[in-house]
This record gives C-alpha cells, structure tokens and sequence, in this order.
C-alpha cells in the first residue's frame, strides 16, 4: 500500500537506530519532546510527571534526565521498578499520594500527561515561577488550560497545554538524534505480530501497558 506525503514531512531515519526505536516516536516521543521544551528544564531542576509509566511519560523522564534534572515519576505501584529502571530519581504511588499534598515550592516544572483532577492541585507544589505543562487526559481539562490556564498559576507560575502548532519535524528529528546517539532508549514492552493488535488493545484499556507496545507488519 502506498500514500504520498509532503517531503518536507518526512525524517531521515539516522544509522543505528531499528524500526522499532523509530516507530514509537512519532506520536508519544515528539508529544515528549514538545512538553519538555514547553517546559525549559535545565540540569538540575526538579520535575515532576505525572502518568510516568505511558507511552509520553516514558519518554518524558527519559528526556528530562537526559536534560540533568531531578526525577519524580508518578504511577502505579505494579510499574514502580520499571519506571525507577528507566532513571526516575523518586517514584510516587498514586493511590496513597494525594497531588495536593505534596511537598510546597518544590519543582521547577510539572510534566501531566494523566490529569483527571483539576490542573491547580500542582500549583502548591510548583516553585513560584514553575511551568505546568498538560499533555494527556481529560480533554475537558486540556480545554480548560488552553482557555483559562494563564489565570491558574500563583505568582509567575505558568499553567499550559501543548500548542496545537508545533514542528513535528524538528522534534522528532531531534529524538530520534538521541535514540542515535545512546542518550535514551524507548521503553518498548513488547513487539507483536498485527493478529495481536486486538490483545494489545485490551491491555492498553487495562492499564497494563508498561510504556510503548510496537506493532510489526507480519502476521
């Protein structure tokens, strides 16, 4: 089968890095890219991502410790050891740790890719110039962002969704550089054959999914 595409929309697949590594960047490893440049961490700030163990939040603490910063991952208690591996410096379980409970003033940015409560329940725990990113969940609350987010923060806090314009090109390009180069890997679970698609789909509704399932085009 075959499609046809601008030119100026395709990325030259750099050596070394396999199809596999590849395909998971599109969607979940630009999405990443985008919300760490939104949120312009610097080595040695103190970041917080919430929905850690996904697709984008894989990548999103992947790419933060890549930048130098200071780790906390959010997840289940089951995908604790897998996102700790993947270089989170702390690991919250999100059924003891109430979000407005945590420590005050103390991240420099907060990298959400699962919010289903109201994105102010960080503002207590965002240092008074921090940035809020909003990258998955709730669509009401990424419409809620995009429309009222510039009132939300306390004093230079900046609460924000991703923009619906960005350079797709340039941000996969650059992750793909990274897969290249040996600064992150992709957190694949697995590779499976097409006719697991459908089994791959219940897992991913069961939140069983740790990071990126790759579907191969073979039966």
């Amino acid at each position: 089968e075959y499609t046809i595409v601008k030119s100026s929309e395709l990325v030259r697949l750099p050596p070394g890095v396999s199809f596999e590594d590849a395909a998971t960047v599109p969607i979940s490893g630009q999405a990443a890219m985008m919300g760490i440049d939104v949120c312009a961490i610097n080595s040695g700030d103190k970041v917080l991502i919430n929905g850690a163990s996904g697709g984008v939040g894989s990548f999103g603490v992947k790419l933060a410790k890549a930048q130098g910063a200071h780790v906390t991952a959010i997840c289940s208690p089951e995908k604790a050891d897998t996102v700790k591996s993947w270089g989170a410096d702390e690991v919250l379980d999100y059924t003891k740790v109430a979000l407005v409970d945590l420590a005050p003033h103390t991240y420099d940015a907060v990298f959400d890719t699962a919010c289903f409560q109201h994105p102010t329940v960080f503002a207590r725990a965002m240092k008074d110039d921090g940035k809020y990113v909003l990258l998955g969940g709730s669509f009401y609350n990424m419409l809620r962002v995009k429309l009222f987010g510039q009132w939300y923060g306390r004093s230079s806090q900046k609460f924000q969704a991703l923009p619906d314009r960005n350079n797709a090109v340039a941000n996969i390009t650059k992750v793909l550089e990274m897969i290249a180069d040996g600064s992150i890997k992709p957190a694949i679970q697995n590779t499976i054959p097409l006719d697991e698609v459908p089994n791959a789909i219940n897992s991913l509704e069961q939140r069983t999914v740790v990071g990126k399932i790759v579907v191969h085009n073979q039966l």
